[in-house]
């Protein structure tokens, strides 16, 4: 029990207990008290590390004090730790109203210094701001329903989906990260309809290698989970922009769709988005109301580096980030590393409320925003130049490829590009006269088969054969016999006929007077052909193996992957490799019957394709071979590859070198103003101006180690850019256009006799997220905590 002081001048009692600092657990007779030291705390450590729980944290608190566990203290600590967050993000919001911060939208559109803080005199980009977005079902939460009533003799239960039993809490979280269900249901596929159905409904390859839940699932998850998962979109810097609710759904296109609205509605023109199927989403995009929009302000829907390789090779060449000017070395794959992290919140969420499990997300996201990424960005930006300079030094290699294959100019290396795309189109689909001879010949096939079938029949069964072995002593086998016999041609006589009407339809179909014969040259083109698709055939198989292969391995070394689950998935890969060598065999034979046979695939060459493009390649058909193609070459293809990574890697240097600046010239905007900004508050309210000091800190506590970054990034001889502030662009200045080519020129290599060392110069610990492994703290780490802990933590309890 700890003692308080209620003076006279406090407005009431829980005044007086909050002034102690204690935040009461009840407003009428508070007998219960959590001091703000322990709530903090919580919420501190919460972010750094999410799977921490109230009921963990409780319980720790009590081992601490050396009392028993109490049943009661995470609902009253969850009371008080409410009344803390709504305290913080209210005063907040005063800081912010005196700032003139508060405007709508005011923290999305100012979400990334590096994204957002324009400069006058920039040079207008293709892409003005890069995000990525994606779903993950990780942060589901079970919607409580009622008690049963209705068990079947077995004890299942029979009854309908019971109501839910949740009260009704109609709190919103704090700050503006989410979307609201209605913002994201207004391009649901029922209110669309018939906008979406329709590119729904076209054929799109890439779509089923992406598709997060299956149908089945959640068709199951429905009667479990409210919420299925979050869908969020980060800038390319891992800025958390907006987040919404996957409501009893996998990730259905409402979700991309509702995101490029707002972001449209935020920034403007000139937005690039990745997404897992961007080619889909652009379909969708095309054939839904926001399409006009989206044209207009020039909207680019991208795919990323990791999940384009799962695409076909037909999209690659037009979507895939190594391909597409302008974007430079981004990945747009942020959203895979934040799920990484977020995951860690699913188990303390649950089986938490609606309210509640937002309210953790939205907190972990200001977490993530004002501490780690504000701790991260300028050694994000200086890694990824370091890359680009590491890149662009591929040049001399580049020229000396090109001179051993006799390739005189990077053009002809843009043109292959060009003509693998022309090839692919000329192969993405048969033509149906084609694909009606391919059918015709198999027909045919088939009725001979059929035919010599039945004349086989006819000779073991003829009544003359019956008539003269008539000494047979077993009557019954003979009859027995004699029927089977029947039956046997009977079944032949009627796939006989079955075949005949087949080929005689097709007959009529495709023209044909005289029925094709194995000596025709018709038959001999079409065995061909059947040859060739089989053989696609066995690629396509081929192909799906060696890639589920992949992404087995990728999962099974995840970290927080857990024993049982890495047994099963070895398992898995185990019988996957055993597939894939059947795959192979198949493949091998198919490739042995084509016209001009193909050189078999051993087992090594094959579970090293990393690259979807590399099945591509193997797959032949009877209209174009690349064969003789010069893309076609895998010398040129490696060079492409070498050439377009370069090229980007010009694009990337010209962007940080606008991103840079923009971030150096906010942290010196964002001193002076917060300073002028407490200095003149101070003068009329002290403790507004003492609120407007914390944010000081909080906005720039790392800028001393961006600034020391930053002037290790300029030692670097190949550094072309400047780390002088400039002045904020105003919304009404306009930028000059940039010709991409001439940009990627104003960036060449240093000269050959440069040196430039490639030892780490940066010295100051890495932030926790880039040192984040996945593996618990260390007994010392541990001591460290408890020890804080010990220090800080009090809890007031009246007896």
């Amino acid at each position: 029990m700890k003692e308080l002081d209620i003076l006279q001048r406090d407005p009431s009692t829980l005044a007086g207990i909050v002034r102690n600092g204690i935040i009461p657990c009840s407003s009428a007779k508070p007998t219960v008290g959590i001091t703000i030291r322990a709530l903090e705390l919580f919420r501190t450590m919460k972010g750094r590390s999410p799977s921490l729980s109230k009921t963990s944290f409780t319980k720790s608190l009590c081992d601490l004090h050396k009392l028993p566990d109490s049943s009661t203290l995470p609902g009253q600590f969850t009371i008080a730790y409410d009344v803390y967050v709504e305290i913080l993000e209210r005063n907040r919001a005063e800081v912010l109203a005196t700032l003139k911060r508060d405007t709508p939208s005011w923290r999305l559109k100012n979400c990334c210094p590096a994204c957002t803080y324009k400069l006058e005199g920039e040079p207008k980009m293709r892409f003005e701001m890069l995000f990525t977005m994606d779903g993950n079902n990780s942060l589901k939460r079970v919607l409580r329903r009622a008690a049963v009533t209705d068990l079947s003799e077995d004890g299942e239960d029979t009854s309908a989906p019971r109501p839910s039993s949740e009260r009704l809490d109609d709190r919103q979280p704090p700050g503006d990260y989410y979307l609201s269900r209605e913002t994201v249901d207004k391009w649901s596929r029922d209110a669309l309809d018939p906008f979406l159905r329709e590119a729904e409904a076209a054929a799109n390859p890439c779509a089923g290698s992406w598709k997060s839940i299956s149908d089945d699932l959640v068709t199951k998850m429905w009667g479990i989970y409210e919420e299925t998962g979050v869908f969020l979109a980060l800038c390319r810097h891992g800025f958390v922009l907006l987040i919404c609710d996957m409501v009893r759904s996998g990730e259905l296109s409402k979700y991309p769709l509702a995101m490029v609205e707002a972001l449209l509605d935020a920034f403007g023109a000139g937005l690039g988005g990745g997404y897992d199927v961007g080619c889909k989403l652009e379909e969708l995009l095309a054939k839904s109301p926001l399409g006009p929009r989206a044209r207009d302000l020039t909207y680019t829907s991208l795919i990323g580096i990791f999940h384009g390789r799962g695409h076909s090779r037909k999209c690659q060449v037009k979507n895939f980030a190594r391909y597409v000017v302008g974007l430079g070395l981004e990945p747009l794959e942020e959203a895979e590393e934040f799920f990484s992290r977020s995951n860690a919140l699913a188990g303390s969420t649950r089986y938490a409320s609606r309210f509640h499990r937002q309210q953790d997300i939205v907190l972990y996201l200001q977490h993530i925003d004002r501490v780690e990424r504000a701790a991260s960005l300028s050694k994000l930006l200086c890694s990824r130049y370091k890359e680009a300079i590491k890149v662009r030094r591929m040049i001399p290699e580049l020229k000396r490829w090109m001179k051993k294959l006799n390739i005189a100019d990077t053009s002809v290396l843009d043109d292959c590009l060009r003509e693998e795309e022309e090839w692919l189109e000329t192969r993405s689909k048969e033509p149906l006269v084609e694909t009606l001879e391919m059918e015709y010949y198999q027909r045919l096939v088939n009725l001979n088969a059929a035919e010599a079938t039945l004349k086989k029949a006819w000779e073991t069964t003829t009544p003359q054969q019956h008539a003269s072995n008539p000494t047979l002593n077993n009557l019954v086998a003979e009859s027995k016999r004699v029927a089977d016999q029947e039956r046997a041609r009977r079944a032949a006589l009627e796939l006989q006929m079955k075949h005949t009407d087949a080929v005689l339809n097709l007959e009529k179909k495709l023209n044909i007077v005289e029925r094709w014969k194995p000596s025709d040259p018709e038959w001999e083109a079409a065995a061909t052909m059947v040859a060739r698709r089989r053989y696609q055939r066995c690629v396509d198989e081929l192909e799906a193996s060696v890639v589920a292969r992949i992404f087995e391995l990728g999962e099974m070394n995840r970290a927080h992957t857990g024993y049982k689950l890495r047994m099963h998935m070895a398992k898995a890969i185990q019988a996957r490799s055993t597939a894939i060598r059947a795959c192979l065999e198949r493949y091998n034979a198919a490739a042995s019957t084509l016209p001009i046979p193909r050189d078999p695939l051993s087992w090594d060459q094959v579970v090293e394709y990393s690259f979807i493009g590399d099945f591509e390649l193997l797959r032949e058909t009877n209209r174009v071979d690349p064969g003789e193609k010069l893309w076609a070459n895998p010398s040129v293809r490696y060079v492409m590859d070498m050439y377009f990574k370069i090229k980007r890697a010009g694009e990337e240097i010209f962007r940080l070198n606008l991103e840079i600046p923009r971030h150096i010239t906010w942290m010196k905007d964002e001193e002076e103003t917060l300073t002028d900004a407490e200095a003149e508050v101070a003068k009329t309210d002290e403790f507004a101006a003492f609120q407007i000091r914390l944010y000081a800190e909080e906005r720039t506590r790392f800028n001393g180690l961006h600034r020391k970054r930053y002037r290790q990034l300029a030692l670097d001889p190949a550094f072309t850019g400047s780390l002088k502030p400039g002045t904020r662009r105003k919304d009404e200045v306009e930028s000059m256009e940039v010709d991409f080519e001439a940009a990627d020129a104003l960036h060449e290599p240093p000269p050959a006799d440069v040196i430039i060392s490639e030892e780490e110069t940066e010295s100051e610990e890495d932030s926790d997220w880039d040192d984040y492994d996945g593996e618990p703290a260390s007994e010392e780490e541990e001591e460290e905590v408890s020890e804080m802990m010990e220090r800080l933590v009090v809890v007031s309890l009246d007896k």
